[in-house]
């Protein structure tokens, strides 16, 4: 059974529509002409270009659903967004205002020592290479981490072991690199530069929208 679509960005670009709500469908109309319906659970933003009206309903209806809607010149200028105010987003900046800076610390140990040890263990799976020292020196470095007295010495660590890290990333680079986009094969000499080539825009991932207008 085919899933829904993610939802999407819808862009009104006809001057002088009006943009209301029918049952669980958002329209576009100019005077008594529908120019185009699509559903509520397709809508992943509003983007309006110039002279486009919005009634109230839709409004209230987007921010209950958590969807911004931006307004754009008619030139495509970004002039204006509007958005809903989220209960989550209420609960987190309180939660991040009532922290003590013991509660912030505590949790940056734990993220940095998590982080550490992720990467100790992704050198040690995949290093095509003698990195005995440098595992030992990042459990180490992870032991510290969890015990840093302060901020700044945490932040210490974590800079020394990423410099640990990304030291020996070279070793789980295998020399035969494959590219996904063409399936090809190509022969890469480890450490060496490598040029910068410029990739087509029927390459880079594209985000399909619907636009309303003639």
């Amino acid at each position: 059974m085919p899933t829904d679509r993610d939802p999407r960005p819808i862009y009104v670009e006809e001057q002088g529509a009006m943009i209301g709500i029918r049952g669980a469908r958002l329209e576009a109309r100019k005077e008594v002409t529908l120019l185009d319906s699509v559903r509520l659970i397709d809508l992943g933003q509003l983007c309006v270009r110039g002279n486009v009206g919005l009634s109230a309903q839709v409004m209230r209806e987007l921010f209950a659903r958590e969807v911004p809607v931006c307004w754009f010149s008619y030139g495509g200028w970004s002039t204006g967004i509007a958005e809903g105010l989220t209960k989550k987003n209420v609960e987190l900046r309180h939660v991040q205002y009532t922290a003590t800076s013991e509660t912030r610390l505590a949790l940056a140990r734990v993220l940095v020592h998590s982080k550490i040890r992720n990467s100790k263990t992704l050198l040690r799976r995949n290093a095509r290479q003698d990195v005995t020292g440098d595992i030992e020196s990042m459990g180490k470095m992870a032991a510290s981490a969890a015990a840093a007295p302060t901020v700044s010495t945490l932040l210490g660590i974590e800079g020394a072991s990423s410099r640990a890290y990304f030291a020996r990333f070279t070793t789980m680079i295998s020399a035969e690199a494959t590219c996904p986009r063409t399936r090809s094969t190509e022969t890469v000499e480890v450490g060496a530069p490598r040029p910068i080539r410029s990739t087509p825009c029927s390459h880079l991932p594209t985000l399909c929208s619907l636009r309303i207008s003639p």
